[in-house]
């Protein structure tokens, strides 16, 4: 099949040389032999495939002649994907005065801000913890606790980073939920 296949090949071709040469002469005027070009054209694209879909050779329906690339003998990963600043609170529904416990997981900073905003994110209340360097734990625990003068009703609790960059103080958001103040 290859054989009659590369032969049908360069049957073709020739007789596009032909009729190319014929288009040239007649200067592109001619419909015919424009015609004729782009029929032999597609003959030619046609044969092609068949001429590369029949040299492939394997087991199951091969789309290509190329071999496939070989997996790599072993994954090396070098960057893992650390989680830090895992913030957890328990429940949703507080009374004013009472003290709770935020829990953070691998701290990445030194200092965190906790922050009660108002629905308008207003500062309602805040207050700072500092992890020192010496012993940073794989988890913190900051003791809350709300004023007993803050409103009653839906409000933000906000956990937030702390730190300096060119004598500034920045303030990075971690994590936030919305509370209910009773």
């Amino acid at each position: 099949m290859r054989i009659k296949a590369f032969f049908l090949y360069i049957g073709l071709g020739a007789a596009f040389l032909a009729v190319s040469l014929w288009v040239f002469l007649s200067g592109g005027k001619n419909a015919g032999a424009l015609r004729a070009k782009y029929k032999l054209g597609g003959m030619m694209l046609t044969a092609w495939a068949m001429l590369s879909a029949a040299s492939c050779s394997g087991p199951g329906p091969m789309v290509t002649c190329y071999e496939p690339a070989l997996p790599p003998e072993e994954v090396t990963c070098y960057d893992v994907a650390v989680e830090q600043d895992i913030i957890h609170l328990k429940g949703s529904v507080f009374t004013r005065g009472q003290e709770i416990e935020i829990t953070i997981e691998s701290p990445s900073w030194e200092t965190y801000a906790v922050r009660i905003l108002d629905p308008e994110k207003n500062v309602l209340q805040e207050e700072r913890f500092t992890i020192t360097t010496d012993n940073y734990p794989d988890v913190f625990t900051l003791p809350f606790t709300f004023d007993g003068q803050l409103p009653a009703g839906e409000a933000i609790l906000a956990v937030k980073a702390v730190y300096t960059y060119e004598n500034e103080e920045q303030v990075l958001d971690l994590w936030s939920t919305p509370i209910t103040l009773e």
